[in-house]
């Protein structure tokens, strides 16, 4: 997965395009850092990486879609009321940061994509460097 990533980063610098990382994520991902949270830190603020936070514009967007959708609690992953929410908040930061294609594994991220129209892609979805794809071959010469 992590050479997936690698490409996928690599190819999007190439194209000038900005990763947004929503603000709930960032803390996710720096939560479980550890002795590397300083790294990641200053790589994830560094371009093309984005932290979007989760201002006015997000919350109006999120309490909308928690009325109209409800906030998924329980439907697919008996996930608490807070998961729910955090993850309203995320796409909330999508929708607002007008992404087309979010990048996650969680099942609950993808069926809130799927409600308001943005493209979730998944880890085993992604590309692979087609550098990758070729195996090196090992032939053993006889003497």
């Amino acid at each position: 997965m992590r050479q997936r990533v690698d490409y996928l980063i690599r190819e999007l610098k190439k194209q000038e395009a900005e990763i947004i990382i929503p603000a709930p994520v960032f803390t996710e991902i720096l939560v479980n850092a550890g002795d590397a949270k300083n790294q990641y830190i200053k790589y994830l603020q560094a371009t093309p990486f984005v932290v979007s936070s989760f201002g006015a514009r997000a919350a109006i967007i999120c309490a909308e879609r928690i009325h109209r959708f409800g906030p998924c609690k329980g439907k697919i992953t008996g996930q608490t009321r807070a998961k729910a929410k955090f993850d309203r908040q995320i796409m909330a930061i999508a929708e607002v940061s007008k992404v087309t294609e979010v990048y996650s594994d969680d099942l609950d991220i993808y069926k809130l994509g799927k409600q308001i129209g943005i493209t979730v892609v998944r880890s085993h979805e992604l590309e692979m460097d087609p550098t990758d794809l070729q195996m090196p071959m090992k032939l053993e010469i006889p003497e």
